[in-house]
């Protein structure tokens, strides 16, 4: 969790920055989770994921994803990597439902 606290402090962005500012913030932020998906720094185990790690990545791919058009396609290839690598009977069920509900609306 000091890591991904780290990058969020790292990589916050303010009003009062400007546009180029924003974007390469943003886009630093997408590369450090997209790091830390491919690494698989949620994985505790082969069945078994930090959720307050993962919840924590999803949240901020999902937060960038909504702020920053430009970003949509990056930001949902990253989530599905991130979704391959968990065990759908014990997590993906839940978390693919939520993220699905925030990145096509309600699936019910």
């Amino acid at each position: 969790m000091k890591l991904l606290k780290f990058v969020t402090e790292e990589t916050k962005t303010s009003k009062m920055m400007k546009q180029p500012e924003i974007h390469s913030q943003t886009i630093a932020k997408l590369m450090c989770l997209t790091a830390i998906v491919e690494s698989q720094f949620y994985q505790i185990s082969n069945n078994q994921i930090n959720h307050d790690a993962f919840n924590k990545v999803a949240n901020d791919l999902l937060q960038i994803r909504k702020d920053h058009e430009y970003c949509r396609e990056s930001v949902q290839a990253v989530l599905v990597k991130a979704l391959k690598t968990i065990q759908p009977v014990n997590h993906g069920a839940k978390l693919l439902e939520r993220i699905a509900n925030e990145v096509i609306g309600d699936v019910k």
